[in-house]
Formats: C-alpha cells, sequence, structure tokens
C-alpha cells in the first residue's frame, strides 16, 4: 500500500496502524500502534535539479515542425 509521502499515513492510521492514542481519539480499532506513523513529514517544494554538459545541447529549439511530425508518427524526435 502506497499513496506518498503524505496519503501513506493517513491510509496506514485509517487501517489501524499508527499511534494507539490518536487513533482511540478518533475511534479507529488499533491493529497496530506505531507511535512514527505520520511524524516528520516534510515538504521540500523548492528541491531542483540542475546539470552541466561538455557540449552544447539545448532542447529550447526542438519544437519544429519536423520534431512533432516524427514524434507524431514514430514516437521519437529531438
Amino acid at each position: 500500500m502506497c499513496g506518498g509521502a503524505y496519503n501513506s499515513p493517513h491510509l496506514l492510521m485509517l487501517s489501524g496502524v499508527g499511534p494507539a492514542g490518536i487513533l482511540g481519539l478518533l475511534q479507529i480499532p488499533v491493529v497496530q500502534d506505531l507511535g512514527s506513523v505520520g511524524q516528520n513529514l516534510q515538504d521540500h517544494a523548492a528541491t531542483g535539479l540542475s546539470w552541466a554538459h561538455d557540449e552544447p545541447v539545448s532542447l529550447f529549439d526542438s519544437l519544429t515542425e519536423e520534431n512533432l511530425a516524427a514524434f507524431a508518427q514514430e514516437g521519437r524526435g529531438r
């Protein structure tokens, strides 16, 4: 079972896996008391990637009629 960083703890807790105190308050039967479920979640919205390349390559000019046709007909392009 997986629903991502935020939804997985939610699904686990709805299934009775999580902190017993919280599950009890929500009247969810406890299957497994695991206090760490749903804790220490962090959002990394500013995460980015960058890399360098030795050759002068760019995709800025790749949206051409020729490349669009190659993609539509053959599933490839530059």
